[in-house]
């Protein structure tokens, strides 16, 4: 079975204003999850639960990792998975579930060790893709497809003037010091998308279907309650920044898959939290706004953690002993091609 979770933090106007037909039709599969919201909007969360006969819970730690890792061992069976998703996101196909659990049905028979998998993402207007007028006619060629995140900046460099300007000034020592926007306009086109990687439109021959990945878009992702339970260790330091990033490597680093589906694409609206007076989830952290967790040193703790730069990996991350020699995580960043490290036959 698929359990759909929605991890809530005083943004349940936001939920019900853009979700509230499938928070209907599969309200029996649904848990929110309060992390904490101010009493109204708990108040307003138990609300929509009983209106739409939605399970509603309160974490009993915090921050994603924390909410999700109590779903799995309070309500899950073995051979069921969770569908995490962002309240801004929505499938395109209409019934989903039913689409998923035949994929998940097909994984389980032939065995595969994969911990978790992410979808497509179209975002309108957005400078990962261009915008398509027919989202019926969207294919999953024309979306953002994952993060290259273990990759060395080579393999994603332009070739254009201002990007070798940005990587020699981002280098002199007190810049890197002081100041990283310099490198974030290189590490940009490390997103899978037709408008950032320069070899997008080369790699994604290799993607369709069911494939290991990086990093997919974790606006929406499936996991096993299984693979949960076997390898992964909540930790407390990864509340929402990077939540699902280091779950990646958690997995990957204990021979775990994590990949890409391309058969269902996700709508990743992010403009429309501004309907609901909500800015992206970075400002309203960088502002400390009561409606999502504050920007902290999450890369810091990334780094203490993994023992390398989460924006700068090369070649920290292939030189120490956290990863496991061998293993997915290792295979990746040792041997990176433009190929993914394994295809799915489903």
């Amino acid at each position: 079975m698929i359990y759909i979770f929605y991890a809530c933090f005083n943004n349940y106007d936001l939920l019900i204003g853009e979700n509230e037909f499938f928070l209907k039709k599969y309200n029996k599969r649904i848990i929110l999850l309060d992390d904490h919201s101010t009493k109204e909007e708990q108040l307003k969360g138990r609300k929509i639960a009983k209106k739409l006969g939605l399970r509603f819970e309160i974490n009993p730690k915090k921050g994603l990792q924390a909410g999700l890792d109590y779903v799995i061992n309070k309500i899950c069976d073995e051979n069921d998975w969770v569908l995490c998703l962002q309240q801004d996101v929505y499938f395109r196909d209409q019934d989903i579930i039913t689409k998923l659990e035949k994929t998940i049905s097909k994984v389980h028979d032939k065995n595969y060790k994969i911990g978790s998998l992410g979808f497509p993402n179209y975002v309108p207007k957005s400078h990962y893709n261009c915008d398509i007028n027919d989202i019926k006619k969207l294919t999953w060629k024309q979306c953002w497809l994952g993060v290259m995140s273990l990759s060395r900046s080579s393999t994603y460099k332009t070739g254009t003037l201002i990007n070798s300007i940005y990587r020699v000034i981002s280098r002199v020592p007190f810049i890197q010091f002081i100041e990283r926007r310099f490198w974030q306009k290189v590490i940009f086109h490390r997103n899978f998308a037709p408008l950032t990687h320069p070899k997008f439109h080369e790699m994604i021959k290799s993607y369709k279907g069911l494939v290991s990945i990086d990093l997919p878009v974790w606006t929406a992702i499936l996991i096993s309650a299984n693979a949960w339970r076997k390898v992964i260790k909540p930790d407390p330091d990864f509340v929402f920044h990077l939540w699902f990033p280091d779950i990646a490597m958690q997995f990957m680093n204990k021979n775990w898959y994590v990949c890409l589906d391309t058969s269902h694409i996700i709508i990743n609206n992010l403009i429309i939290k501004k309907k609901y007076g909500i800015e992206g989830s970075v400002e309203e952290g960088i502002k400390k706004s009561f409606r999502m967790e504050k920007y902290g040193d999450h890369l810091k703790k990334w780094y203490k953690k993994w023992g390398f730069d989460y924006e700068n990996p090369f070649p920290k991350h292939s030189k120490n002993t956290i990863i496991n020699k061998g293993s997915i995580l290792d295979l990746i960043i040792c041997n990176f091609s433009t190929k993914p490290l394994k295809r799915f036959k489903i």
